[in-house]
């Protein structure tokens, strides 16, 4: 969660250079690897998706022409990254660890709702987001449907979190 907070803190208080993107960067990589443990990963996804809602926030209080406008769209960017390597590469493999947390999951697809309805809000400036989150999206009703037919019926909350997300997105 602190590297989380570094990506964030990065973008916040330096200049936009080669310099600060190459920090994140190196910091995004180091999670997405962490991310390989569904304990580390689970967690990474609600932090940088509780990161991003709170950085949509923030951008709609702020003017365009805000000094720090770049430095969090760039932090912004990067942590969608994160969550969509993490969706695509993880979800998967951590839902048949049986140490996966169900509730985690359900957590996040309601912090997730939160950051699609905070992306929906930045459309008017920047509809790049609103294309990542779709991507996301998808990906991630890919994942649910796979994970749901894996684990039939024995599993009330990956069932009651797909219900959520198809009654949140369809």
């Amino acid at each position: 969660m602190h590297l989380v907070e570094r990506i964030y803190s990065t973008s916040k208080y330096d200049e936009l250079d080669s310099a600060s993107h190459d920090k994140q960067f190196h910091v995004q990589h180091i999670m997405r690897k962490l991310g390989t443990v569904p304990f580390i990963g689970q967690r990474i996804l609600l932090a940088a998706s509780q990161a991003i809602s709170s950085l949509a926030d923030s951008l709609l209080c702020m003017g365009p022409f805000d000094s720090t406008t770049p430095q969090v769209h760039n932090c912004m960017f990067i942590m969608l990254q994160l969550v969509e390597h993490l969706v695509s590469d993880y979800t998967y493999s951590w839902a048949m660890d049986p140490k996966f947390c169900d509730r985690l999951l359900e957590e996040w697809v309601s912090c997730y709702f939160q950051v699609k309805k905070g992306t929906d809000m930045l459309e008017p400036r920047n509809s790049l987001y609103t294309v990542y989150i779709d991507r996301i999206t998808g990906e991630l009703a890919k994942q649910l449907n796979k994970i749901a037919s894996l684990k039939e019926k024995d599993n009330r909350n990956i069932h009651k979190c797909i219900d959520i997300w198809n009654s949140l997105f369809t």
